[in-house]
């Protein structure tokens, strides 16, 4: 009678964590973008790429033993979108903040207004879980959002470093616009890809 109680009782507590395993692996659907939603779509690389095994000397151990991924923030002029549930909005001031990985696809969602422009003023690239070894790949640009655009893509941004302390001596901008709508597909949905175009970026002037 005990052993027949205890297996009905572990019946039940494993159904509902199977349950919440199952709908973990279901694919989220994409929620549709609001008129004044635009995803900026990007890619971050520098070159040569820095020695990782060097600053992960300056990690914190995790207990996982789960290694430590550079990451970018990008610090721009505009409103980041407060309608996901994953960052929390801020007002128009540039400020930084973290999303994806450096070296690879990643997106940013703003809000746009009337101009619909989105002024990128740099990127940071964090190398290390230390919070002081960073360093800023300055942009400098605008892009300019096409009405009824709601996917764009910038370009894959290779800032490259004359020296062991980062000093950019330039920016090479390429097109891996396939690449671009792989990764819009696997996040954003199937229609989002096919929606995506590129948008050029300008030189922001002074007056700007």
């Amino acid at each position: 009678m005990n052993i027949r109680k205890t297996i009905l009782a572990a019946i039940t507590l494993a159904l509902p964590l199977a349950i919440l395993a199952a709908q973990d692996l279901e694919p989220k659907t994409p929620r549709k973008l609001y008129a004044d939603e635009v995803v900026v779509v990007v890619c971050v690389k520098v070159n040569p790429v820095p020695d990782m095994e060097f600053f992960s000397a300056y990690n914190t151990p995790t207990k996982t033993g789960q290694a430590f991924v550079p990451y970018i923030e990008l610090k721009a002029s505009g409103i980041l979108s407060d309608r996901r549930s994953d960052l929390d909005p801020y007002d128009s001031m540039p400020m930084y903040f973290k999303k994806g990985a450096l070296g690879k696809m990643t997106s940013f969602m703003f809000q746009v207004d009337g101009y619909r422009e989105i002024k990128l003023t740099a990127f940071r690239a964090t190398l290390s879980d230390c919070g002081d070894l960073y360093i800023v790949l300055p942009v400098g640009a605008k892009a300019v959002v096409p009405l009824d655009v709601s996917y764009i893509y910038i370009g894959t941004l290779t800032f490259k470093r004359s020296d062991d302390y980062f000093t950019i001596e330039s920016i090479d901008r390429g097109d891996d616009f396939d690449d671009a709508k792989v990764y819009v597909r696997e996040t954003y949905g199937a229609a989002a890809a096919d929606a995506l175009v590129r948008a050029p970026l300008q030189a922001i002037k002074p007056e700007d």
